[in-house]
Order: structure tokens, then C-alpha cells, then sequence
């Protein structure tokens, strides 16, 4: 095989498989990879398939029905008797349940998870770049208008600061847990 470097042909050369540590092409590769998934990304936005970090209801639905086919014994369109409820299914173990996690529930709790560490790990590079960005954490998170963030924040902040808001239907349980206290005065940030 040859290819053209600069518009002139190499020389042939035998195709095996695998990188081995050191080549130099295996950055390059990288490279072509991470750039590939940047287009992919962007693309998926443009076309409004992607909206964020928080699971598209249609893809948790998607996922759950493909577990159930699995659990129950069909095939990808097959449907089997459930003889278990899917609730039932997802308690934990010590409850009779499978302890099969529902992928909605789970989604919210990781991104319920980087609202905390954005409350939390003040000492970290990432707080740091993401306070310069956002501003001050306390105010962005816990006091912001019911969760929601400016329209020009990048989609990952916005899924942050709706999680655990009042506009998923429930009362702010993040807001309602978490909250600020305010100290003696002897220091200021």
C-alpha cells in the first residue's frame, strides 16, 4: 500500500495491524480520532440531536427497553412476558430487587454529583477555570432564577444548574438540601 504525502506517493508499504508503543503515528492517530468525534460532536449539535450532558428521554426509554428484552429473553424486537414489574426490578437487592439502576435516576445523580464537587473541591484546577468562567459558585448554583442558566453558558453548565431545580416538576430538592451559611466576617471571598 502507498499513500500521498504532499500530492507525491511513498513508497509501498506492507499493512499490519496494531500501533507499537513509540511509533509515530500513534499520535497522529490519536489526533485523527479526537478530531473525528470534535466534527461527529458538533455536527450532532447543529443538528439538534445532542442537547446535553443530561440523557434525552427517548435514549433512557430506548436503553431500558433494550435491558428489558435482554432480562425477559427476547431479541432485540421480540416482546416476552414480564412476570416483575421494571420498578420492582430496579430496587436494590436487599429490597427483592435486581439492583439494575435506572438510567434516568442515575443520570441526574452523576450530574447531582458535579454540582456538589463544584460546591466542594475549591482546590482543584478545574473549580478555578470554571469559576473564571461562570462566576462564583454558591451564587450560580443555589441561588440562580430555579435552576436556570444563562442561554450563552455552555450546555454541561446549564444541565448543572437545572439539576435538582424546580423546573424538573419537584420542588428544588438540590437548592432545598444544600445551602449557604453565612459565617462570622472574618474572612471574605
Amino acid at each position: 500500500m502507498a499513500i500521498l504525502v504532499n500530492g507525491s506517493p511513498t513508497v509501498d508499504f506492507k499493512v499490519g495491524k496494531g500501533l507499537r508503543q513509540g511509533d509515530p503515528l500513534s499520535s497522529f492517530l490519536f489526533l485523527i480520532a479526537a478530531e473525528g468525534l470534535t466534527r461527529m460532536m458538533h455536527r450532532a449539535v447543529d443538528l439538534n440531536e445532542y442537547k446535553g450532558f443530561k440523557a434525552p428521554v427517548k435514549v433512557v426509554n430506548e436503553i431500558t427497553r433494550l435491558q428489558c428484552n435482554f432480562l425477559w429473553g427476547g431479541g432485540l424486537d421480540d416482546r416476552k412476558l414480564c412476570w416483575v414489574s421494571w420498578e420492582t426490578v430496579c430496587l436494590p437487592k436487599e429490597k427483592g430487587g435486581l439492583g439494575i439502576k435506572r438510567l434516568d435516576w442515575f443520570n441526574q445523580a452523576l450530574l447531582g454529583k458535579w454540582k456538589w464537587r463544584c460546591l466542594n473541591e475549591t482546590q482543584t484546577i478545574w473549580y478555578d477555570l470554571l469559576s473564571s468562567r461562570y462566576g462564583p459558585f454558591p451564587n450560580n448554583i443555589l441561588c440562580t432564577n430555579d435552576g436556570v442558566a444563562a442561554r450563552n453558558n455552555s450546555i454541561w453548565w446549564r444541565d448543572i444548574c437545572s439539576i435538582g431545580g424546580r423546573n424538573e416538576g419537584n420542588i428544588g430538592w438540590f437548592s432545598s438540601n444544600v445551602n449557604n451559611v453565612l459565617g462570622n466576617g472574618s474572612t471574605i471571598n
